[in-house]
């Protein structure tokens, strides 16, 4: 009778601790099971963060990369603008300062033309007494600021008066000028290096002493 209860009491014991074991084998099963997902779902949820950062991050760089891009496109158009719009007012400046030297060019020597245009005879002695006849061709118009100017200055300014005489120690290059102007084709002298002619002329002609003249060395 002992015996049979040693033996129920050592089955029963033998029972509980394997029960025990296999609550203890499930429990730890599901604390790793619980762990494991746990585990899972942290790495899910960093490997989603790290890749929705990843993907912020590529689509910041592609907007800032679009947006610099944007801007040097816009920076550039400006500054080909600009140097166009340079480029055609400079063209523009050179084409109207070419213009108006040319107009100037012709309007100058317009008034020389007009200057000499008007060539008159003068007979006239060469002595008083005993002097020989001579002829002379000179310009009828005496020499002013304005045609001094033109002459000298190559020049069609308005600011020189066309009535003010140019005296003879102001007339500085402008027979140079005026000979250089016809290239030799005609020469001409101031009308006071021949004194006889320009007496008779001022005697005669009634022309101003204040006023200078030129006529045409015939001889050459």
């Amino acid at each position: 009778m002992a015996e049979r209860k040693e033996a129920e009491r050592k089955a029963k014991e033998e029972a509980e601790r394997k029960a025990k074991e296999e609550a203890e084998r499930k429990a730890k099963e599901e604390a790793e099971r619980k762990a494991k997902e746990e585990a899972e779902r942290k790495a899910k949820e960093e490997a989603e963060r790290k890749a929705k950062e990843e993907a912020e991050r590529k689509a910041k760089e592609e907007a800032e990369r679009k947006a610099k891009e944007e801007a040097e496109r816009i920076a550039k158009e400006e500054a080909e603008r600009i140097a166009k719009e340079e480029a055609e007012r400079k063209a523009k400046e050179e084409a109207e300062r070419k213009a108006k030297e040319e107009a100037e060019r012709n309007s100058y020597k317009s008034m020389i033309e007009d200057f000499v245009s008007d060539i008159k005879e003068c007979e006239y002695k060469d002595g008083i007494i005993f002097g020989k006849k001579k002829k002379i061709h000179y310009v009828a118009n005496p020499i002013t600021k304005r045609i001094w100017n033109a002459v000298v200055n190559k020049s069609s300014e308005a600011d020189f008066d066309d009535n003010e005489f140019v005296p003879q120690k102001e007339l500085g290059t402008f027979l140079e000028s005026l000979n250089s102007y016809y290239s030799g084709k005609i020469v001409f002298e101031y009308l006071h290096k021949n004194i006889h002619a320009l007496v008779h002329l001022q005697v005669y002609e009634k022309q101003d002493k204040n006023a200078c003249f030129v006529y045409i060395k015939e001889e050459n």
